[in-house]
């Protein structure tokens, strides 16, 4: 009831390349899946052409986490690694950015941090909104094992990971297709601090 599509006989499954259908074919097992197109996914049509970003001198950066733990699970990535409220306005204040949140739709704030954060002048939470329309006018990403990044690497802009609970994700969440370190181009951050 929940998941249709899990039972659903597909004519064709699109896929960006041989080995995502490989990933694909392997996290639907019994859907024989044998017919493809291979093809960029729609949704990355977004990242061609002009892309949107600075305005004026203010940059902004978009944290998209991934979902863990189970349906409507409050999420705490920031409470437990140091996101101190203050701090982070204080930097984001200083060097002109605009730091939005926008978690998995089945994940959800504390109320407490949500109260917080609406509070924030730099610091806005996303909700109610398809991450494509808006995801060229951002200047940077921050994410952790979010698919997102395979996307956003389109636009050629700078990522930010943020392996926070690597070891408890793999051990209690799920489980991933490659070494998290060799796939995962850029800095990585194991708290806020960072």
């Amino acid at each position: 009831v929940l998941f249709p599509f899990i039972e659903r006989d597909d004519d064709y499954f699109l896929s960006p390349s041989p080995e995502a259908m490989k990933n694909l074919s392997s996290a639907f097992p019994g859907r024989g899946i044998t017919r493809h197109f291979s093809s960029p996914y729609p949704r990355n049509e977004v990242f061609i052409g002009e892309q949107k970003g600075i305005v004026g001198n203010i940059k902004k950066i978009i944290y998209m986490p991934t979902w863990r733990g189970f349906l409507g699970s409050s999420i705490d990535l920031f409470t437990d690694y140091n996101f101190d409220i203050n701090k982070m306005n204080n930097f984001l204040q200083t060097n002109n950015l605009i730091l939005d949140l926008k978690l998995h739709k089945y994940s959800k704030f504390k109320d407490n941090l949500k109260e917080e954060i609406g509070c924030s002048s730099y610091i806005n939470i996303i909700e109610d909104s398809d991450v494509y329309e808006i995801i060229t006018d951002y200047d940077m990403l921050i994410t952790d094992y979010s698919s997102i990044y395979f996307d956003y690497l389109y636009s050629q802009k700078p990522i930010i990971f943020t392996p926070f609970d690597l070891k408890h994700y793999l051990e209690f969440d799920h489980k991933m297709y490659y070494d998290y370190s060799s796939v995962t181009p850029g800095p990585k951050a194991n708290n806020w601090d960072e």
